[in-house]
């Protein structure tokens, strides 16, 4: 007797933001069998006799998502396959952003982004990779600042996450923050291509995109 059938469905940790507007739908026919890669630009020089040197275009990468959907309904009810068409089309295509909320990535606490020199009153969030650091330029709610760990609410923060303290933190202060991010995306192509499975129910083999600068 074979195991019954179970379809690799994203398991959906994170709500629903469907309804948010400008944030890339979440939809149960997602599968596990994402992927995401970091992109860099790199210059490479190779002399005659085999030298090579290297320069780094970039500061932080590119990161970009291909999704796959193992189904997306067709149905008065429940018309994901019309609302993912709806939300490709008022970006036409590539020409215009969203916000994509990952999963697995979207979420830091106590995450320093400075010390305080006594003069500074600017700085960018930030989120870390095991050491590797780079800007939040989107926000999922309202972020908490700390100063050696005591929230104030002396700050503005704008929507690409820059602070700005109304007084600037003492000389050897830790600044940091909690809170929710996402990421500011937009398409890499100007066509997407569902096939039908089913009556009513349609497959996307991937939908990719990339974060900008």
């Amino acid at each position: 007797m074979t195991a019954p059938y179970l379809p690799q469905r994203h398991y959906l940790t994170s709500p629903d933001r469907a309804g948010v507007d400008g944030v890339l739908p979440v939809f149960a026919g997602q599968k596990f069998l994402a992927r995401k890669a970091p992109v860099w630009s790199t210059e490479v020089f190779t002399s005659r006799s085999g030298r090579r040197w290297a320069s780094s275009n970039w500061l932080y990468p590119i990161w970009r998502w291909a999704i796959p959907y193992e189904f997306l309904r067709r149905l008065p009810a429940r018309n994901e396959l019309g609302r993912l068409y709806a939300f490709f089309n008022q970006r036409y295509g590539r020409a215009a952003e969203f916000l994509y909320l990952d999963p697995d990535d979207n979420a830091v606490v106590d995450e320093p982004i400075g010390l305080g020199d006594g003069a500074t009153t600017v700085f960018q969030l930030t989120r870390s990779l095991e050491g590797w650091v780079e800007p939040v330029t989107a926000l999922n709610g309202v972020p908490v600042i700390l100063v050696d760990g005591v929230q104030t609410s002396a700050v503005t923060v704008s929507d690409h996450g820059v602070v700005t303290f109304a007084v600037p933190p003492s000389a050897g202060a830790r600044v940091s923050w909690t809170g929710g991010y996402l990421f500011r995306c937009v398409f890499t192509a100007d066509s997407i291509e569902p096939a039908q499975a089913f009556r009513s129910v349609w497959t996307l083999s991937q939908l990719e995109f990339e974060t900008f600068k």
